[in-house]
């Protein structure tokens, strides 16, 4: 039986031809039962730094503080708005890759990531 390519089956279909829901801001797996081992920080200067989700012991988040990832070995510290949907995807293994941009670009009302700032026994950066 000859399957047509262009044709999406399975749990594809019912996600799209996607799996992976991407933002301005960050990339998310849909996936149910998928999760990432390691989560890419992408800084507005052009540097990036990946980290292994088993070094995040705890997650937080407060509105006006943002979302702070504590580690025995790294600590990241996520500033903007609107980081509810980003915190529960981190929170739940899910994000692939978190982005730095200018909140000057974007609405009030949008969710955005002015700074990330990381403090990592693996060097600053």
């Amino acid at each position: 039986m000859n399957r047509e390519l262009d044709q999406p089956s399975g749990w594809t279909t019912r996600l799209g031809q996607n799996p992976a829901e991407i933002t301005d801001f960050y990339t998310l797996e849909r996936q149910l039962g998928k999760t990432v081992e390691m989560v890419c920080f992408s800084l507005n200067s052009g540097n990036q730094r990946s980290f292994s989700t088993a070094l995040f012991e705890e997650i937080q988040f407060q509105p006006d503080q943002g979302v702070a990832i504590y580690g025995h070995l790294v600590n990241i510290l996520i500033v903007g708005r609107r980081l509810q949907p980003l915190f529960q995807g981190l929170t739940l293994r899910r994000v692939k890759e978190v982005k730095e941009f200018s909140a000057q670009e974007w609405a009030p009302e949008d969710l955005f990531i002015e700074k990330i700032r990381i403090h990592s026994d693996y060097g600053e950066g």
